[in-house]
């Protein structure tokens, strides 16, 4: 999700339409990728 957002620069509401999920579940799993690329920056 997150290369949807930073690369192409989609709205939430387009990835999660393209995605076939809930606009709150593409904030949900945005947020947790990028959660996981601060753990991995910090390792």
């Amino acid at each position: 999700m997150a290369p949807f957002k930073a690369e192409e620069g989609r709205s939430i509401r387009e990835i999660a339409e393209s995605l076939g999920i809930k606009t709150k579940t593409a904030y949900a799993r945005l947020h947790l990728a990028r959660e996981h690329l601060k753990t991995l920056a910090l390792a």
